[in-house]
């Protein structure tokens, strides 16, 4: 049986094995050599959102709706934020790009958002999205959803109608 000890020093040398062979590249130290002089920036990736994204960017719907749901996730930890709005824009164009073609989720998720910048815009930020246009975006994809059997978004459905009718829930 391997001891975690030499496990460990088999992973290291691989490791620096592998990263010292990919040195020999021209491609590669150019690379290098660019970050370090500050002309290219350096962006880690967690791997999955990295292979998501790749996969999004392909046309892969499924890709598309978790790198969608990846960027929501973010914007909605970040509404304090107010300097960052990136990963709210990044949600609603990978979500839109599943929704429109036929995503059930990600049609309910992009009408989640649409509504909740209508509805509770974060001040100073989203003020300009309380309009009646994206009310009637979350409304276009909530029904997409809801006539696919969705029935969060027949809920959400029903509530916005309430809101329309000055009914509070």
């Amino acid at each position: 049986m391997i001891s975690k000890t030499a496990l460990l020093i088999c992973t290291l040398f691989k490791t620096v094995f592998s990263l010292g062979l990919a040195l020999f590249s021209e491609n590669v130290r150019n690379d290098w050599a660019t970050i370090i002089s500050g002309k290219k920036p350096v962006i880690l990736y967690a791997s999955s959102f990295l292979k998501n994204k790749i996969e999004a960017q392909k046309g892969n719907v499924q890709a598309q709706y978790d790198l969608g749901m990846k960027y929501a996730k973010g914007s909605w930890e970040g509404l304090n934020n107010l300097a960052n709005q990136t990963p709210f824009h990044e949600a609603i164009k990978y979500l839109k790009l599943a929704a429109d073609q036929d995503h059930v989720k990600a049609q309910f998720q992009l009408g989640k958002l649409y509504l909740h910048q209508f509805m509770w815009p974060v001040r100073g930020i989203n003020d300009e999205h309380r309009t009646p246009e994206n009310f009637e975006k979350a409304k276009h994809y909530l029904q997409k959803a809801a006539v696919k059997g969705h029935h969060e978004a027949g809920i959400a459905l029903g509530e916005m109608q309430m809101y329309q009718k000055n009914i509070i829930v």
